[in-house]
């Protein structure tokens, strides 16, 4: 991990890690790594998606509260995700295949953005780290695991 070297607005300053998820792996396991994170943030990559049950593992033992972009990390250990609701976006995927071999030039079909975004939470995650979530993000949470 390196880090970047300035502060943000609310005073974080972030590390960053190269997109190898045997480097940050090893990291978080090495008792002598030099950086004491506060938060792991995993940003989208299919690199990661084979690891996350190890990457929530390891992240628990840190002690680290963890957000994700999938809740398929939430559901392996992760403490929270925030991202598109992918169910629908599959289905207008499908729309277009579909659209596409009866014809229809790519170029045609318009940008589509998500509009529903979930939030899931995994209270045990929470609990385990010494982490009480606030009522107003319970409720707002689509999914809570407990």
């Amino acid at each position: 991990m390196r880090q970047s070297g300035e502060q943000n607005c609310w005073g974080c300053t972030f590390l960053r890690s190269s997109l190898s998820i045997g480097r940050m792996i090893s990291s978080l396991r090495s008792e002598r790594c030099t950086a004491s994170p506060h938060m792991l943030l995993v940003l989208s990559s299919p690199l990661f998606v084979p690891h996350r049950v190890q990457i929530a593992e390891l992240a628990l033992q840190r002690r680290l509260p963890t957000m994700f972009i999938f809740r398929s990390y939430v559901e392996a250990g992760g403490l929270l995700s925030y991202g598109i609701d992918r169910v629908p976006m599959f289905r207008v995927a499908g729309d277009y295949v579909g659209k596409i071999l009866k014809g229809v030039k790519p170029t045609d079909l318009p940008v589509v953005q998500p509009i529903r975004f979930q939030l899931a939470l995994n209270l045990k995650t929470a609990s385990a780290i010494g982490l009480e979530l606030p009522t107003s993000i319970l409720l707002r949470a689509d999914e809570v695991i407990e």
